[in-house]
């Protein structure tokens, strides 16, 4: 009579018992579901991605809301008091305006002068917590 060594268990055997308890977990702890979806980030937003050097464009913020109401508990979510537009290009950074009227919905609209020194090419425009805005600068007419 032959005897068989006990049966082990490899580690892919470990993970797929332990899958639908992270799936599970993720679910309810607010990473995935229309109550559960991480709250959106604040955004710029630019009519036109390319300007000229001293030209007058219109920039639009939306969201930028303090807190987070991600789990439908009703938390209140607060405007900025205020947001800065950045504009970067080279390494040189310019401040170009600070929002002090931020609505209740976290939006804004104001129009900033694209920096006359700016130079053919790529740059960004920025602001508080929100992802940069990649603007192409094209030669002054």
């Amino acid at each position: 009579m032959r005897t068989r060594p006990p049966r082990r268990r490899g580690p892919t055997g470990r993970v797929l018992a332990v899958a639908p308890l992270v799936t599970a977990a993720l679910l309810l702890g607010g990473c995935g579901g229309s109550v559960g979806d991480a709250c959106d980030s604040p955004a710029l937003l630019l009519d036109e991605s390319t300007v000229r050097p001293g030209q007058q464009v219109q920039v639009r913020g939306e969201l930028f809301l303090d807190g987070c109401d991600d789990q439908g508990r009703g938390e209140s979510r607060t405007p900025f008091p205020a947001v800065t537009l950045t504009w970067e290009q080279d390494g040189a950074v310019v401040d170009l305006v600070t929002v002090a009227d931020v609505d209740g919905a976290g939006a804004f609209v104001v129009v900033v002068t694209v920096p006359p020194d700016a130079v053919p090419g790529e740059a960004t425009l920025s602001a508080d917590s929100a992802a940069p805005l990649a603007v192409v600068v094209s030669p002054p007419p």
